[in-house]
């Protein structure tokens, strides 16, 4: 006569569902930092330091644009979505960086690999 199945877990058979219930809250949790970490990468933000604060071509978005076609020489200039400067507090001298959003994530790349390229 074969054995009956038992519903408690014995000694040798570890307790399953809560185990599986773990586990399967661990995915959730990293499938959505996933999700935020691709979300914000999609984003196409740089951040553009050492432009001195007077200027006037720091405020518009068309003046960021053609700040950086002229210091990366590049053939057109990057559509800017919006730009601003950081609200981090003045550090002596060293003034507050650019935060500026590109349109195309081709323009976000090629500006990037431009900067790499000149350090």
């Amino acid at each position: 006569m074969p054995p009956k199945a038992t519903k408690e877990p014995g000694p040798s058979q570890p307790p399953t569902r809560p185990a599986l219930q773990n586990t399967a809250s661990g995915c959730v949790s990293t499938d959505a930092k996933c999700d935020d970490l691709e979300v914000r990468s999609r984003h196409q933000y740089i951040k553009i330091v050492g432009v001195p604060e007077g200027e006037t071509f720091s405020r518009t978005n068309s003046a960021v644009s053609e700040l950086l076609r002229q210091a990366f020489d590049m053939d057109k200039a990057p559509e800017v979505d919006c730009a601003y400067r950081s609200l981090a507090p003045k550090r002596g001298d060293i003034p507050c960086p650019i935060a500026a959003s590109l349109h195309y994530y081709s323009d976000c790349a090629e500006v990037l690999k431009r900067a790499r390229q000149k350090q």
